[in-house]
């Protein structure tokens, strides 16, 4: 009972900050709570560099280096972790996220995104950024940098974080 009065509280209090008909809401991952705990300025909005100094370079550099420094694991019931020695999906994008964040991004062009594997229909976690020329996914399965429509393809999004504010997530990407 508590815990449904919580969830109803938090809603409302997310369709309240957002204040538009159009914002979908949606609780955030567990995981995303407990990292949040673990790591709050990880989790606390920035703003960061120009938008014109963001480069696709910079994500292909932080998504090639991560992807290499963390060994896969398929356990997923874990805390997130940045840059764990061994780790799953959710290690490798708040990892990612958490390197470019402390390069100057800022958080609102730097969203982690729960999605549906189109293939396996295995749930995922992956980083998606916007830097001056396009949309762009991070994804530790993945050793290239994924467009917007390759993630059509590939992807089911389940939620996202919002752009307004990394706390609140949304089912659906608004940018």
């Amino acid at each position: 009972m508590l815990r449904h009065s919580l969830r109803c509280a938090l809603i409302a209090w997310c369709v309240a900050i957002l204040g538009s008909a159009s914002a979908t809401p949606t609780l955030q991952p567990m995981q995303f709570t407990a990292f949040c705990l673990d790591y709050p300025a990880d989790c606390a909005p920035t703003l960061g560099k120009p938008v014109e100094e963001l480069d696709s370079h910079e994500l292909e550099v932080v998504n090639a280096l991560t992807n290499a420094a963390i060994v896969p694991l398929n356990v997923r019931t874990r805390r997130w972790q940045i840059y764990p020695e061994e780790g799953a999906c959710g290690d490798y994008a708040v990892s990612k996220r958490h390197a470019l964040l402390e390069r100057g991004w800022p958080s609102a062009r730097l969203l982690l995104a729960e999605v549906i594997l189109q293939e396996d229909g295995r749930h995922h976690l992956v980083l998606i950024a916007r830097d001056r020329i396009g949309i762009w996914v991070l994804d530790n399965l993945q050793s290239r940098l994924a467009t917007m429509a390759e993630f059509e393809r590939r992807y089911v999004l389940v939620r996202v974080q919002s752009a307004s504010d990394p706390r609140i997530w949304d089912t659906a990407l608004k940018w």
